[in-house]
């Protein structure tokens, strides 16, 4: 896939499993754009990072929790995608939410971002 599509999705999550399994499945999902997944976890104490680590999801484990925007930065700074989106853990994305931002931000060169 063409690199310009392709979006790195970045994830903080903090004990919310249940949310972080939806939402990473919903990113999955996507059509139309590649994303590049990373999950930042704040130290959880649930089953987190037993379930990143068995589904083969790219993760950064911290051993505590720094907070939203630490994790965020962190994580965005290991992507090497053009484009990044952040998401909260009980975010479920629509089917083709990544092609749709990757061709609003490749549209308009003065865009530093989008939201809806």
């Amino acid at each position: 896939m063409d690199s310009a599509r392709q979006v790195a999705v970045v994830i903080p999550s903090w004990n919310c499993l249940g949310d972080l399994r939806d939402c990473v499945e919903s990113v999955r999902a996507q059509g139309g754009a590649e994303a590049e997944l990373l999950v930042v976890d704040n130290g959880s104490a649930d089953e987190t990072l037993a379930f990143l680590e068995r589904e083969g999801i790219p993760h950064v484990a911290l051993p505590e929790n720094l907070g939203f925007a630490r994790a965020v930065n962190l994580g965005v700074s290991r992507t090497r995608s053009a484009f990044a989106m952040v998401l909260n853990a009980d975010t479920r994305l629509e089917p083709v939410c990544l092609e749709r931002v990757a061709a609003a931000l490749e549209a308009n060169s003065t865009l530093g971002g989008c939201s809806r």
